[in-house]
């Protein structure tokens, strides 16, 4: 049989489950039962977000050090804790995290651009190494997709390229600018690959100036 414990608020004696750990107190329990607590948070919502959020500002190299700290010393059992809570809410989660998308669209677009530029060359780096890892799972997944999707795929390039016509012109306008060598390789080794099937095609002299050979 659990210990009992009376509560300083209600004066109700409770089971010890009842009460929410709190290790500044002799025994280890907070002195008010839950139910008191939470009756206390509803009624004086405000009031508690103010004086936390005056505590943060106050308090802000202290809590900083203090997490950085926790998570050093906590790393493995906090990647089996939230290893076990995304298991067990990934739908819950997933509504959250698309609510507050949506609500935050220009918020959550800035920060995300904000990271990137800072980041730049280590997620260029981090993204080099994961498809030198996984290029055999990636290419094979990237071609299912496209198989699974031509459809799809096909109706949002067409509406991307009406949509984006005038950047993309000038992307490419400068592309070709900055990589002629390289776009006048390319072309040389493709015909040299497909030397055959071009000539032997009615197009072949078209494609050959085209391609810069003649």
């Amino acid at each position: 049989m659990s210990d009992m414990k009376k509560c300083s608020k209600c004066g109700i004696e409770k089971d010890e489950s009842e009460f929410y750990k709190k290790r500044s107190q002799k025994d280890g329990l907070n002195s008010q039962c839950k139910g008191c607590v939470r009756e206390y948070s509803v009624n004086n919502k405000d009031r508690i977000k103010k004086y936390q959020s005056e505590y943060r500002t106050k308090n802000k190299e202290n809590i900083v050090d203090y997490q950085k700290e926790y998570r050093t010393n906590n790393k493995a059992r906090l990647v089996a804790y939230f290893k076990k809570y995304r298991a067990h809410e990934k739908e819950s989660i997933d509504i959250r995290r698309k609510g507050y998308i949506e609500q935050n669209k220009n918020d959550v677009k800035l920060r995300k651009k904000m990271y990137y530029d800072q980041n730049k060359e280590r997620l260029a780096e981090k993204k080099r190494q994961y498809y030198n890892k996984n290029k055999e799972r990636l290419l094979e997944y990237q071609k299912r997709h496209r198989d699974q999707n031509k459809d799809d795929i096909s109706l949002q390039k067409k509406e991307y390229s009406a949509q984006n016509k005038e950047s993309i012109s000038i992307r490419q306008k400068k592309y070709r600018t900055n990589n002629k060598e390289l776009i006048s390789e390319r072309k040389k080794a493709y015909y040299v690959k497909n030397k055959e099937r071009i000539l032997s095609s009615h197009e072949g002299t078209y494609i050959k100036s085209r391609l810069g050979v003649l």
